[in-house]
């Protein structure tokens, strides 16, 4: 099974030279929990906003990500999984190919209502919110979370934060992380999402699963995507079970399609 990891940002985001740590921690992520046979390859986009925190900015980076999820059909991927817990182009995308998408944002918050009654989503940064809680209530699962059910660590992690946090989470993100956590449990979580595409790996690689103290778990929507999109595979290749192209999903046909990439190259 070959599955791609998309992720929404260049090799290099400006300024920084040791993004080579965050790519080796996700790669350390696959090796942990895929399973045996399953091969993942982390890509990147060519040009990229480089930023979540924005609609505008999110819409033109989509752009990048449907043309390389396009790419993978064509290369013989399996399934394809949204590196960002923001699940960037996530409906348009699925429109476009036949093989499974997921993104590490939806299926943390599946798999959060098989784990407890109540979660809540711990992100790295307040700015980020808005486009999280866009997702969520798109998704229909707000009345499975707690009020106020996404939160941001304060100060927000910084780009070195990720990179020193892969190397030693425990000093550079878990305190500020555990801090919200047992805000989030006091309010009525019994699940906790790590809300980042490279939080929830960092603590998953890390050993670092249930909340300290607490009988609380952590989803790692990274960990959640990968099984997600190998169950999909396996029920389209064994059972015949694939996306809907009844309504929402239903492709443009492929002239279409390929007259519209041409107008972006």
């Amino acid at each position: 099974m070959k599955i791609l990891w998309q992720n929404n940002s260049s090799e290099m985001i400006t300024g920084e030279d040791k993004m080579e740590t965050i790519w080796d921690g996700l790669k350390k992520l696959y090796v942990k929990v895929a399973s045996p046979g399953t091969e993942i390859k982390l890509e990147h986009l060519s040009v990229s906003t480089n930023y979540v925190r924005s609609f505008y900015a999110e819409f033109y980076n989509n752009i990048g990500i449907i043309e390389k999820v396009i790419q993978a059909e064509e290369q013989g991927f399996d399934a394809v999984i949204l590196g960002c817990m923001s699940d960037p182009g996530i409906w348009e995308v699925r429109e476009a190919v036949d093989i499974p998408v997921v993104g590490v944002g939806e299926s943390a918050y599946l798999i959060a209502q098989l784990l407890g009654i109540r979660f809540a989503v711990i992100t790295v940064d307040e700015k980020i919110i808005p486009n999280m809680e866009k997702k969520l209530n798109l998704y229909g699962f707000s009345n499975r979370a707690i009020s106020k059910p996404i939160r941001a660590v304060n100060p927000p992690f910084t780009t070195k934060e990720y990179i020193d946090g892969f190397e030693d989470p425990y000093k550079y993100i878990i305190p500020r992380f555990e801090e919200v956590a047992h805000e989030c449990i006091k309010d009525g979580a019994d699940v906790i999402i790590a809300g980042c595409g490279y939080i929830g790996p960092m603590l998953t690689i890390s050993g670092y699963t249930k909340i300290k103290g607490t009988e609380v778990p952590i989803v790692d929507g990274g960990t959640a995507a990968i099984k997600l999109a190998e169950l999909l595979v396996e029920m389209k290749e064994k059972v015949g079970v694939s996306k809907s192209k009844h309504s929402y999903f239903a492709p443009p046909p492929k002239s279409v399609i390929n007259k519209i990439r041409k107008l972006y190259k």
